[in-house]
């Protein structure tokens, strides 16, 4: 399925009734650029397509700002799925029925580009999203929003992406102007943030702030990106944040002025970020605030951050370090990290004593380029500690002697029994070498 150039489906409640719904079931459906024309193209419709964006291509359940009816829902499934130059797949009410749900089930790439996925209300409630992919990308601008511009709440958003979700100047929002904001889940293999991109639980009214939770198998990573939850005029909402369970990888890595906050007039929300750890570089900060509350917990699995310790400065943004603020007006929040203090200098020094190469060299072989080498593992003794030293000991002898700090490197001596040449053998670089064969 492909609508350009401001292809557009629409089904719009003008009255009393209720809005129509959509559904698409498609392949490759492909969403982009709008009409010029639009203008000419209203006049032949009526106030049918008055929502209907600029003239996008898109999917349009609308209602009308005179009209009673709730809006209707749109569902979209398919293989893939791309909205790119302004297009829009949107369900937003401007009368007094609440807006209508969208739904979307790609079980391949899903890919905005300067695009948008919106639901929206005014007088009414406004729908939620829902959107299950294999892989999610946005970028140029693109937005998927939840969003109430009047004074109801603002709907959720649900994402769920089997493998890598990434954000590059682009957001995802759930919020309200007054009542309370909507709630952001997002599930994914891995998470990319870059290039100023935001994901935003918010009201900018008496509402409070909805949460974000964001749980990914591996890492989370943020590049000049923000996360957060406010509301100037009431609590804020909480940031979870789980990075699974992969030692190696699952971390949050936050650089180039990336920030995790929450902040608020009233009490501040909590964030809690586990996984492997929390690294932080280049003025990137972790803030829960309140003006007038209690600031918000901040609990992290380890971190570690170039300004050590993390700093607390009120004015923490463009500082030039790495900050961890959990104040408030009335009572500031406590900030919980794990003690790393027992891996700070437990570094045991390397030996002085250096591989005596020579030995190591009189005591060599050839192999032949076709002969396979071996590994034999025999007894269950502990490994020298260099090579060509006696092997340690599995069982006690005695007293346990500590080992001398510097240990004499052992070197051919005269009287020492010499390993014979077999003959000259050359090697593939053309090089001449008198040695043996290796044992069978």
């Amino acid at each position: 399925f492909e609508a350009t150039g401001g292809g557009q489906v629409i089904a719009s409640a003008l009255r009393r009734g209720r809005a129509g719904s959509i559904t698409l079931d498609g392949g490759e459906i492909t969403f982009s650029g709008s009409d010029p024309t639009v203008g000419d193209r209203r006049e032949k419709f009526g106030t049918a397509v008055a929502n209907a964006g600029d003239g996008q291509s898109g999917l349009f359940a609308d209602t009308q700002p005179n009209s009673r009816g709730r809006g209707g829902s749109i569902t979209v499934r398919g293989g893939s799925l791309q909205l790119r130059d302004r297009a829009t797949i949107s369900a937003q009410t401007e009368g007094r029925g609440d807006a209508g749900d969208i739904n979307i089930a790609i079980r391949g790439r899903t890919q905005l580009s300067n695009a948008n996925i919106t639901a929206a209300g005014r007088l009414a409630a406004g729908g939620s999203i829902t959107l299950r992919t294999g892989s999610l990308n946005l970028d140029d601008n693109a937005a998927i929003t939840a969003e109430n511009t009047g004074g109801r709440t603002a709907g959720s958003i649900t994402l769920n992406v089997g493998d890598r979700t990434s954000l590059s100047n682009s957001n995802i929002t759930a919020e309200s102007r007054r009542d309370a904001g909507g709630n952001i889940t997002l599930n994914t293999g891995s998470l990319f943030l870059t290039e100023r991109a935001a994901i935003t639980a918010g009201s900018t009214g008496r509402g409070t702030a909805g949460n974000v939770r964001i749980n990914t198998r591996d890492r989370l990573q943020m590049s000049d990106s923000d996360i957060t939850t406010r509301a100037p005029r009431s609590s804020g909402g909480n940031i979870e944040i789980n990075t699974g369970d992969r030692a190696a990888s699952s971390l949050t890595f936050l650089e180039n002025d990336s920030d995790i906050t929450t902040n608020s007039k009233l009490d501040g929300g909590n964030i809690t970020i586990g996984g492997a750890g929390v690294v932080a570089f280049d003025d990137s900060d972790i803030i829960s605030r309140a003006a007038e509350g209690r600031g918000g917990d901040i609990t992290l699995s380890p971190f570690f951050s170039e300004t050590n310790p993390p700093g607390s400065a009120d004015n923490f943004d463009g500082n030039d370090q790495v900050d961890l603020n959990a104040s408030g007006q009335a009572a500031s929040g406590r900030i919980n990290t794990p003690d790393t203090s027992s891996i700070q200098n437990s570094l045991t020094p390397l030996t002085d004593a250096s591989v005596n190469e020579n030995r190591l060299l009189a005591n060599s072989c050839v192999v032949r380029d076709r002969q396979s080498g071996r590994f034999v593992v025999t007894g269950s003794g502990g490994l020298p500690y260099a090579p060509g030293d006696a092997s340690l000991s599995p069982f006690p002898t005695g007293d346990v002697q500590p080992l001398p700090e510097t240990t004499e490197p052992q070197s051919w001596r005269p009287g020492d029994p010499v390993v014979e040449p077999q003959g000259v053998y050359e090697l593939a670089d053309g090089r001449l070498v008198l040695s043996r064969e290796c044992g069978e």
